[in-house]
């Protein structure tokens, strides 16, 4: 073996553990190893962001689930698509483009999402999965509302929480979930420079999708509002990606 292909099956291993946040680790571990983590990733995108790697990345959230439908929070909960949602993808399926590479977060309603999108004639082998890019661990405070909660202290601390460090009970911090996101976007961009792609979808989450979306907004200096930062069931963003600058640009998709 090479030492390139050794650094990339390292790389790869360390991508493969991407799920520590799931198995019931203390927050404080999860956020211990990606630090100690993030030195490696950080050399490896310099030297790959030294070639000439221009793509456009469909970053789009998952359809409707029973979730979005009820307006209930909806993290580590592994739901399927709704009928409403399954319908809604079907009828709009000639909107998506064709692309060279597909990834998913791996979580059921982005498979589905993906699998949909592609005319069901996606097999699972045929997609990588990147669980950096799950949605952010809830911990308590899953599939429950906004209104079953606002009573409640410890939603209460976590909503107005400007640290980041705060959890739900049992869940994950907004500041690992940040780190995580952050990586599982340098994985997904090295993956597709890698394979040489000219473009690529990945099927994710809301609040993955809106916290890459802000950290671009703050390097375009473009305005922030919720509503252009967080996609609706189906719908997300259009990045271009252009050689060493990196991602130059967005627009909402579709």
């Amino acid at each position: 073996m090479t030492p390139a292909s050794k650094r990339q099956a390292k790389l790869d291993a360390e991508v493969g553990r991407n799920s520590l946040f799931v198995r019931g680790l203390d927050p404080a571990q999860i956020a211990l190893h990606f630090q100690r983590k993030c030195k490696a990733y950080l050399w490896i995108r310099s030297i790959i962001l030294m070639k000439e790697a221009h793509f456009e990345l469909y970053l789009i959230r998952h359809g409707q689930t029973i979730a979005t439908e009820k307006n209930l929070y909806c993290g580590n909960s592994d739901l399927p698509l709704s009928r409403k949602g399954r319908k809604e993808l079907i009828k709009n399926r000639e909107l998506y483009p064709n692309c060279q590479g597909y990834f998913s977060s791996g979580m059921i309603r982005c498979n589905e999402t993906l699998e949909l999108i592609c005319g069901n004639t996606l097999l699972p082998e045929e997609y990588t999965v990147l669980p950096f890019l799950r949605e952010m661990n809830l911990g308590a405070f899953d599939m429950k509302s906004h209104n079953d909660l606002k009573n409640r202290p410890e939603y209460i601390r976590w909503v107005n929480d400007k640290t980041g460090d705060l959890a739900p009970p049992g869940g994950e911090p907004r500041n690992t979930f940040n780190a995580r996101v952050n990586m599982g976007l340098l994985g997904l961009t090295e993956r597709i420079m890698r394979a040489d792609l000219r473009n690529a979808m990945c099927i994710t989450h809301g609040e993955v999708i809106s916290l890459i979306i802000n950290n671009l907004c703050a390097k375009f200096a473009k305005p922030k509002t919720s509503a252009n930062l967080r996609p609706r069931p189906g719908a997300g963003f259009k990045l271009f990606h252009c050689g060493e600058d990196g991602y130059s640009d967005f627009e909402n998709f579709p």
